[in-house]
């Protein structure tokens, strides 16, 4: 049936149905985002250790100086820069990843206030032709 030919409550139930489906998918991406954020935080932490520990046989590598080739110490500053690079592309992706989180919250919660809205609107105009005025 088009919306030309629907009434008030055919519309209203229409768009209800249109705003909760919008809800349930904004959930599901909601917990998807949730969990790759999850994953996200893990995978930064390890990077964070690697880091640090690559760091610190960088600064072994360079403290003997003349004693190492300079082969290795080209191989500790390729490491190093690897891991540095990892670490930033990460939290990069972290950052984004909470950004969505809270936009995909802000989003939710202002469908569910449009919802309720609906749901008061519709009881009102349900309920309003049935009381009289005597």
């Amino acid at each position: 049936m088009s919306v030309d030919h629907m009434n008030a409550d055919e519309l209203t139930a229409n768009l209800f149905d249109i705003l909760q489906e919008e809800i349930d998918a904004t959930n599901r991406e909601l917990r998807e985002v949730s969990l790759m954020l999850d994953q996200s935080q893990v995978e930064v932490e390890k990077l964070s250790q690697r880091n640090a520990t690559i760091s610190m046989h960088l600064q072994q590598v360079t403290a003997r100086g003349d004693e190492v080739p300079l082969s290795e110490i080209k191989t500790a500053y390729d490491a190093a820069l690897d891991a540095q690079q990892r670490l930033v592309g990460m939290r990069g992706q972290l950052e984004k990843l909470q950004s969505d989180q809270t936009h995909l919250d802000r989003y939710l919660t202002t469908l569910r206030k449009i919802q309720s809205t609906l749901i008061s609107v519709s009881y009102t105009h349900l309920t309003l032709p049935t009381k009289r005025i005597v």
